[in-house]
């Protein structure tokens, strides 16, 4: 859904919320971002995904939880490392099987 139509009224039903290369949050309708910040807080979750096209990181710091994001591109940045911090159906570092994210290449 494009990212200027969401709604607070779309959290009610579900349990996880992706957001895919959404780079500045003034694109978000205004009453969605308060909305989204209390749902997080009540413990759903939020994926998001901004490394690829997002040359800047985004400003997260409305989130209930602090952290940073690295956003070196698609190619990454020479001299980064990527680690596979737990297996698990998405990703994982089993080489053969749907999920497989081969990080030394």
């Amino acid at each position: 859904m494009a990212s200027d139509h969401v709604q607070p009224w779309m959290l009610t039903d579900v349990d996880t919320v992706v957001m895919e290369q959404v780079c500045s949050m003034k694109v978000l309708a205004p009453p969605f971002l308060p909305a989204l910040t209390a749902w997080v807080a009540a413990g759903h979750k939020l994926v998001i995904h901004d490394a690829d096209k997002c040359g800047n990181a985004p400003g997260y710091a409305w989130l209930p939880y602090r952290f940073k994001s690295s956003n070196p591109g698609a190619l990454g940045k020479a001299g980064m490392t990527f680690r596979i911090l737990e297996n698990n159906w998405m990703l994982h570092n089993l080489r053969g099987r749907p999920g497989f994210v081969d990080g030394a290449a």
